[in-house]
C-alpha cells in the first residue's frame, strides 16, 4: 500500500506540474519473500525509466546487488562511516 501511495503521489505531483527526476523508496523491500522482492525490484525498474535518480533505502544485506550503485552506512564503536558498498 505504501509503495503505491507512494507512486500515486507522485503522478498527482507531476500532473500538477510539479516534476521532479528523484524518487526516495524507504523499507520497500522489508518482509517481501523471495517472489515479492522480485516483484518489487521490477517495479522500481519501472519507475528508474521514468525517474533518473531512484534511491532505496533497506537493512537487508546484499540489496546493492540489485542495484546500479550503493552506499552502506557502517556503525562502529560509536560512531558511524559512509562507504562504498
Amino acid at each position: 500500500i505504501r509503495i503505491a501511495c507512494d507512486l500515486s503521489l507522485m503522478d498527482l505531483a507531476e500532473a500538477r506540474g510539479i516534476r521532479s527526476d528523484l524518487a526516495v523508496f524507504d523499507e520497500v523491500l522489508d518482509g517481501c519473500d523471495d517472489v515479492g522482492t522480485q516483484r518489487m525490484l521490477q517495479l522500481l525498474a519501472l519507475v528508474r525509466e521514468r525517474r533518473s535518480t531512484v534511491l532505496v533505502i533497506s537493512h537487508e544485506a546484499g540489496m546493492s546487488e540489485d542495484f546500479e550503485g550503493g552506499l552502506c552506512v557502517v556503525k562502529s564503536g560509536g560512531s558511524s562511516r559512509v562507504e562504498s558498498c
